[in-house]
């Protein structure tokens, strides 16, 4: 029998579970962004997306997600704004 890697979720709940972690660069409290970007879209430091998977809050398929919506260049600094991940406008 072959291990089988569990899809990525929502872009929803990818971000709603990061958001039960603080984050590691600015240190927003859980369930706070770390910054209210465009358009009200809620942005978090891709710090606290590796925080949260390191709890066990997000797979390595949420975590592909979001590192591909920040692109090629990318620092633990780095914002990943809700709308980024395929939110609606």
């Amino acid at each position: 029998m072959s291990a089988r890697t569990a899809p990525a979720r929502s872009v929803h709940v990818i971000c709603e579970l990061t958001r039960m972690a603080n984050c590691g660069h600015c240190w927003a409290a859980p369930q706070q962004p770390c910054i209210a970007g465009r358009h009200g879209a809620d942005g978090y430091h891709l710090a606290r997306f590796a925080r949260a998977a390191r709890r066990g809050l997000l797979s390595s398929a949420d975590m592909e997600t979001v590192l591909a919506a920040a692109g090629s260049v990318f620092t633990a600094a780095s914002i990943v704004y809700d709308d980024m991940l395929g939110r609606p406008s």
